[in-house]
């Protein structure tokens, strides 16, 4: 009985071991004034600033335009997703930004 135990106590910790989640580990890198990592080894996507359909890939510091596949918006965890997902939506006003509340995070955007 007591190697029963013993064995769901460790298997029990294992578990717990392997279920954190990967992004306590995100680094941060240095940026370029439009937005892409100064390195051109980091893969790093940005939204668009008007459409949530549309996102920008980084290629050697330069912004490039890509579009989600049909039906799908772009999420600031940088995968397209269902929109009910990302919960992308204009903010409105005068500071052209887009505001994003999904069911993991809630994010504000903003272009100057």
């Amino acid at each position: 009985m007591r190697l029963l135990v013993n064995l769901v106590v460790i298997a029990t910790t294992v578990a717990i071991a392997f279920a954190r989640p990967q992004l306590e580990r995100q680094e941060s890198f240095e940026i370029l004034s439009n937005g892409c990592p100064v390195n051109w080894d980091i893969h790093h996507l940005l939204p668009h600033e008007s459409d949530c359909r549309l996102f920008y890939y980084c290629v050697r510091g330069e912004k490039v335009l890509r579009e989600c596949s049909p039906g799908t918006h772009f999420d600031l965890e940088q995968v397209c997703d269902w929109p009910e997902n990302v919960g992308c939506q204009l903010a409105g006003g005068e500071d052209d930004s887009l505001e994003y509340e999904g069911r993991r995070s809630r994010y504000r955007w903003r272009w100057r």
